[in-house]
C-alpha cells in the first residue's frame, strides 16, 4: 500500500517498494512458468496473465506494474 499512498500525496514511492514490486512480479511469472506443462504452448498460457497485467494494461492506464 505504500506506492498508492505515496501517489496520493504526489510522490512516486520509495525505491524499496518499487524494487519489491518488480522482484515479486518476476517471481510470480517464474513460478507460473515453472509449474506449467513442459510444452512451449503450456508455458505461454501460464505466463499470459502476467503479461496481460503488467504489459497489456499500459495502454489502458491501469497497470499496477507501471513505474
Amino acid at each position: 500500500m505504500s506506492i498508492p499512498l505515496a501517489n496520493r500525496y504526489g510522490s512516486r514511492g520509495g525505491l524499496l517498494a518499487w524494487d519489491l514490486l518488480v522482484v515479486g512480479s518476476f517471481a510470480g511469472l517464474g513460478a507460473d512458468v515453472s509449474i506449467a506443462e513442459l510444452s512451449l504452448i503450456g508455458r505461454i498460457i501460464a505466463a499470459w496473465p502476467w503479461f496481460d497485467e503488467c504489459g497489456g494494461a499500459h495502454g489502458r492506464g491501469d497497470s499496477p506494474c507501471r513505474p
